[in-house]
């Protein structure tokens, strides 16, 4: 592990700062072996970039340390001077620690501003240079907070970084890093949590209906299970398209229903089938639809009976058609209301485009005289007559009636039939004479 001299820091800020060149100075007088003239270092064309690092968070009067590196140096450093900045005076620097490998040295120049925010390191290694590396720590230095905020550290200046024959190198990138001293929100109230009443306590159902290929009826049921207001928005979605928005206002505990209806958008025309979603918040609900219209079946003749005598069989023929794409089977039914409700049903199927026609039978009530409701029913198709009932005394009585008003041919039928006869005889006597 490399050793590490811990340089107290200078608090001295008058006076012209000792430069690299003058630790190098003394360096060669101390080392008669040196043979390199100073003054006459020349810049080597291998860039190095200086990098800070290892900085966390503090609260104020702990403290935390950086370390400076420096990367690219493939020919070994001897000697380096830069000065680094803050940018906030939440922290100031304190101790420095240069990094050197075994050998006598190093010598270092180090220096602060009065308030603690500049810092100058120069250093001339002498035997304790830094072998060639990618990466070599130059020093670490200590930082301590003192009031709550953010603190930057960066590389201000760079007077030189030398390899090991003194040559300096050129600076390339200089990276400076950052960390917090304290709550640095302090005096900026806390965000809120966000008010989930609306979303979690609303309750959706969907109701769904095509009216054919290009429009939907919808139902959308909402509900508020929550103790407070809910005021918010329902999307409604047909495929990927939303298609309309909706405002809801609902009180604790209180249910609405919207009813709209919505076109199919283009996107989802050709297809058989779409999804429809109302969204609020994080709350959904979905329906599948058909596109394709309902195949409807109609009445589209009806004959049945309008008198009837009690405990007759009477019979309806219906005739039924389908409008639609698809087969469909209904119930048909023949019903009879009045004093004893009579009921026939019978399953018809009929092809699209199609008509099909049927017989349905009932049997009157044993009942009184008076008029019975009758209907005939299929899907929502509906054919209503009114069935008269009658008994035996009754068409009796009408039959009777009937024969006494008119006896033989009747009085008029007589008096045409003898001015007919008048008549002829008095043509015939004409032609006679």
């Amino acid at each position: 592990m490399k050793p590490r001299h811990r340089q107290p820091t200078s608090n001295t800020a008058t006076g012209p700062r000792r430069r690299l060149s003058v630790l190098l100075t003394v360096t060669l007088l101390i080392c008669a072996s040196a043979v390199v003239p100073i003054g006459l270092a020349e810049t080597t064309d291998e860039p190095v970039d200086l990098t800070i690092a290892g900085t966390d968070d503090i609260d104020p009067g702990e403290t935390t340390m950086a370390t400076v590196t420096a990367e690219g140096a493939t020919e070994g450093i001897s000697a380096f001077e830069l000065t680094l900045t803050l940018e906030d005076d939440a922290a100031t620097f304190e101790d420095v620690d240069v990094h050197a490998s075994d050998g006598s040295g190093p010598l270092t120049d180090i220096e602060h501003s009065e308030a603690g925010t500049e810092l100058s390191v120069a250093v001339a290694l002498l035997e304790a240079t830094h072998e060639p590396a990618d990466e070599i720590d130059l020093f670490d230095v200590v930082l301590e907070g003192h009031t709550d905020g953010a603190v930057s550290i960066e590389v201000d200046e760079v007077t030189e970084v030398t390899d090991l024959e003194i040559n300096q190198y050129t600076i390339g990138e200089t990276d400076g890093a950052s960390f917090e001293v304290g709550d640095t929100d302090e005096g900026t109230p806390a965000p809120t949590a966000p008010d989930e009443t609306e979303s979690s306590d609303l309750e959706l159902d969907l109701e769904a209906t095509s009216t054919g290929p290009e429009t939907i009826d919808l139902a959308i049921n909402s509900r508020n299970d929550g103790d407070a207001l809910l005021t918010d928005t329902i999307e409604l979605e047909v495929g990927d398209t939303v298609v309309e928005t909706l405002p809801v206002d609902l009180e604790p505990g209180e249910t609405a229903v919207h009813n709209t209806t919505v076109a199919v958008p283009d996107s989802t025309a050709d297809t058989e089938t779409v999804t429809v979603q109302a969204t609020s918040g994080e709350t959904t609900a979905s329906a599948i639809v058909s596109l394709e219209a309902d195949p409807v079946l109609s009445l589209e003749e009806v004959d049945i009976p309008t008198r009837a005598e009690p405990s007759e069989t009477i019979t309806a023929t219906v005739s039924v058609s389908n409008n639609g794409t698809t087969s469909v089977t209904e119930p048909l039914t023949y019903a009879l209301e009045g004093a004893e409700d009579t009921t026939t049903t019978a399953n018809l199927t009929v092809a699209p485009d199609e008509t099909e026609s049927v017989s349905l039978e009932l049997v009157v009530p044993d009942t009184e005289a008076g008029d019975l409701e009758q209907t005939v029913t299929i899907g929502t198709e509906e054919h209503t007559e009114s069935l008269t009932v009658t008994d035996e005394s009754t068409a009796e009585e009408e039959s009777t009636a009937t024969d006494e008003s008119i006896p033989g041919f009747g009085l008029v039928v007589t008096l045409v039939a003898l001015v007919s006869v008048v008549c002829a005889m008095m043509y015939s006597s004409r032609n006679t004479e």
